[in-house]
């Protein structure tokens, strides 16, 4: 007899595109109860009979596709996995997709490291479902009590996982733009991980692209790669490795490069500016016209990048998460990225794929290489010219399951101007399970972005000291005290103003 703890349900939030159930953890998963109230409630919002394909990332023991797919089988649509319990990289979905022409994609994200579980929901255009759609389905589930359901599911349609994956590090898909690159030098990777799947995805790459590379069987995370890169500086640089590239459990990259003598991390905005530069000059080189590229860069990004592409006449726009697809249709994009990863080549796919980046990455260390080592030499000259910057973040938890009261704050400043110390550019975007609410700048170049963090669920302020620019100092302990102040002063009234708005 089941007891009444069986039928409650998990708390679920609608964050941007996608529905999350917090506090999840490997020991209390999501209930099955919860997962069947959202595909009851997900059922009634699709067509009938569709074929679906159920796709998780992130640590898990696929207990939750079987809890997805018993009432969407029931239902009557036939339901599609990969053959292959793991962490399944977006780019393989797509490619599923694509290839049997399947209507929806349900993509559920094991998230250990902020204990949570994140579930989207694409149509066959791989674009997320409509808000009238997203919304009943969060309504239903909110609104309807979990029951119970006795169904013995049949098996799924399994797809070759691996198979697929073979086909894509292959020259027809990710390395088909650098088959006919052939250069004399090659780069040494060191390839780390917190993912198996990541590391055998890698290494088919390189060894495909006949490169050089060392591999770290063990998972590590990035934290403890790290302090054991100080550590064993020697060892590696002895080993002739000059980048170390880290996959985590869901797939994010995290990239060393050794330059002045140690393995330097750099953030995705810094590989971004690294990366643009190298392709500009690239293409440049090769007598195209770069001034009718167009590149998409998130609303977090540093001054840098910004004046980078206007030394290149290279246009740009903002990665805003309802709008980025419909923009890269214009094949005049080149490159997209956002906090979440790259997408390096629109014409390829208008999905973030970090696999395709790591093979650009490749690609430019690999020249830099035949170029006497020429990437200390780069790096060097970008900070000379753009400047050197120093990235501190500040945060206020602050529990919050929708941005209504978010847009109500940009609203708010919006009608109180800019401050005298800072100027503001209200953002009022998402991007993945971020919201930014807006950016403060001085003349100094300095910049706070501001914005809510849906995975922490922590109101975050990034500030962005410009340490040195075009040879001058350009930072004092004066300008840190203000930054302080003044975000001190708007957590402060962002506090006040929500506390306000719950009293009504």
């Amino acid at each position: 007899m089941q007891g009444k703890m069986d039928f409650l349900k998990d708390k679920i939030a609608r964050i941007a595109n996608s529905f999350v159930f917090y506090d999840i953890t490997e020991k209390n998963p999501v209930s099955t109860n919860s997962f069947l109230l959202l595909a009851q409630a997900i059922n009634q919002n699709i067509d009938s009979k569709s074929n679906i394909l159920i796709s998780l990332q992130g640590f898990s023991q696929s207990q939750y596709i079987s809890k997805f797919a018993k009432f969407l089988q029931y239902s009557g649509h036939t339901i599609y996995e990969f053959d292959t319990p793991t962490s399944t990289p977006f780019m393989v979905d797509e490619y599923a997709m694509k290839l049997h022409k399947l209507d929806y994609l349900f993509k559920i994200t094991v998230d250990s490291t902020n204990s949570l579980v994140r579930v989207h929901l694409y149509n066959k255009d791989l674009k997320p479902l409509n808000s009238e759609s997203l919304n009943n389905i969060y309504q239903i589930y909110i609104q309807n009590k979990p029951f119970n359901f006795k169904f013995s599911a049949q098996p799924l349609v399994r797809l070759d996982f691996e198979g697929y994956v073979n086909i894509l590090a292959g020259k027809e898909e990710i390395l088909k733009p650098f088959v006919d690159i052939k250069p004399r030098y090659k780069t040494m990777s060191l390839l780390t991980h917190r993912n198996q799947q990541a590391l055998k995805i890698m290494r088919k790459i390189l060894t495909n692209y006949a490169n050089e590379y060392r591999i770290k069987n063990r998972k590590i995370s990035v934290k403890r790669l790290k302090i054991r890169l100080k550590l064993f500086k020697k060892t590696y640089s002895k080993l002739g490795i000059t980048n170390v590239i880290h996959f985590d459990e869901i797939n994010h990259m995290n990239s060393f490069f050794f330059v002045n003598n140690r393995y330097r991390f750099l953030d995705y905005h810094t590989l971004a500016l690294v990366y643009l530069d190298f392709y500009l000059q690239e293409y440049k080189r090769a007598k195209f016209e770069v001034q009718k590229f167009k590149v998409l860069i998130p609303f977090d990004a540093p001054y840098r990048i910004k004046e980078l592409l206007k030394q290149y006449s290279v246009q740009y726009s903002y990665f805003d998460e309802n709008t980025y697809k419909d923009l890269l249709l214009d094949k005049s994009y080149v490159f997209a990225y956002n906090s979440q990863g790259f997408i390096a080549n629109p014409k390829y796919s208008t999905e973030i794929n970090n696999y395709y980046f790591f093979a650009c990455l490749i690609w430019m260390l690999n020249s830099y290489a035949n170029r006497n080592n020429l990437l200390n030499f780069k790096l060097e000259q970008i900070e000379q010219q753009f400047g050197r910057i120093k990235t501190i973040t500040r945060t206020k938890k602050i529990k919050m399951y929708n941005n209504i009261a978010l847009i109500r704050f940009c609203n708010y400043l919006a009608k109180q101007g800019n401050n005298k110390q800072f100027q503001h550019k209200i953002i009022g975007c998402w991007e993945g399970n971020r919201f930014y609410l807006f950016s403060a700048s001085n003349e100094k170049k300095h910049q706070i972005i501001f914005y809510y963090d849906f995975e922490k669920l922590e109101l975050k302020a990034e500030i962005r000291f410009c340490m040195s620019y075009k040879y001058k100092n350009h930072f004092s302990v004066f300008d840190w005290v203000k930054a302080l102040k003044y975000i001190q002063k708007t957590f402060s009234n962002f506090k006040i103003f929500i506390d306000k708005k719950i009293a009504k």
